[in-house]
């Protein structure tokens, strides 16, 4: 029994010398480079080959090898540079690369040139076309004329001209219009000159207009634009008895309930001490017209609404400050920044 173990021992230990030997001598073929797929070329082989591409103008070649190894490319590009074989073009120096680590090699696998790279492009000199002519420069543009002199200012006593602008603080005698159309805006709002400036009424705003801005406004103040439209819509922005008209065309419809009355897009409601008229609950509008101004209604009234009204959101959250929320399927604090949502 002893004699079979020692056989089986000494079978085991001569099959494990022979397989480490094959796998040895296959690792010293392999990285040898004896092997057909890793064999490998010189640097003068390959400082030949760029050298060729070079002369033939194969840039493709010349770019797919760069790519490939930049490293190595960096270093043929070098050595023929620094052989005369190659020159650099002006104001482009060769950038120096980073040393390689020691246990890299410099010369590895490259695949072989196309075709094209052995041939010149033009076999004959005749073949070479012709420069083409420089196109003639365009004629340099006429000289822009000088501004007028602006004009001196009047004497004391004389009513001034304000083409040239000013700032006038209290009721003045001036001149205006004497050199071109000019603008006089007022420096603090008056309403019934703002509304009227520029032919452009406030209270009759144009298609697409109140949406627009409720965008712009809901945005400004980081509230989700289309949770802030939703709410508009199911408030003011359709007329229950107007049904054929397009939402968002009247700035100042009006809600009538037992509690009081509503306007603009965002309905601010009026009721209670002061305008018990329309009903007997206070709401957002007496706030909305305490802060601003604005009456009830006033169509003119709907952008300095629906800022008060996204403010309000803010603060306060759709419902129940807006019941309209609610088939609009939006919930108190949905599209507002800094509140968990639901």
């Amino acid at each position: 029994m002893a004699n079979s173990d020692a056989e089986i021992t000494l079978i085991r230990n001569a099959l494990t010398r022979e397989a480490s030997n094959d796998a040895y001598s296959i690792a010293q073929d392999v990285f040898k480079g004896t092997m057909p797929d890793v064999s490998r070329v010189s640097n003068e082989q390959l400082d030949a080959r760029y050298h060729q591409a070079i002369l033939t103008g194969d840039r493709q070649y010349l770019q797919a090898e760069a790519a490939r190894d930049p490293a190595q490319f960096m270093a043929s590009m070098k050595r023929l540079i620094d052989d005369g074989r190659a020159v650099m073009p002006p104001d482009k120096p060769l950038e120096p690369q980073p040393a390689l680590p020691q246990a890299a090699k410099a010369n590895v696998p490259v695949p072989k040139p196309p075709a094209g790279a052995q041939a010149p492009t033009f076999a004959q000199p005749d073949q070479v076309p012709a420069p083409q002519p420089a196109l003639p420069m365009p004629p340099a543009p006429a000289p822009l004329a000088p501004p007028p002199p602006m004009p001196a200012p009047p004497p004391p006593g004389v009513i001034p001209a304000m083409a040239s602008g000013g700032v006038v603080t209290q009721p003045t005698l001036a001149l205006i219009g004497e050199q071109g159309p000019e603008a006089v805006v007022p420096l603090s709002p008056d309403p019934d000159l703002t509304r009227h400036l520029g032919g452009v009424n406030p209270a009759n705003p144009q298609p697409g207009e109140i949406q627009s801005y409720i965008d712009q406004a809901a945005r400004a103040r980081g509230i989700d634009p289309a949770t802030a439209m939703t709410v508009a819509y199911f408030e003011g922005g359709r007329d229950p008895q107007k049904p054929e008209q397009p939402a968002f065309t009247d700035p100042a419809i009006r809600g009538t309930f037992s509690t009081g009355s509503s306007w603009w897009p965002f309905q601010l409601h009026y009721g209670g001490q002061g305008y018990s008229q329309y009903g007997t609950a206070a709401g957002l509008g007496n706030e909305f017209t305490q802060q601003t101004g604005y009456q009830p209604g006033d169509p003119a009234a709907w952008r300095a609404s629906v800022d008060f009204a996204l403010d309000a959101a803010l603060k306060r959250g759709w419902y129940p400050t807006w019941y309209g929320s609610k088939p609009g399927g939006v919930t108190q604090w949905q599209g507002i920044p800094g509140h968990a949502q639901g």
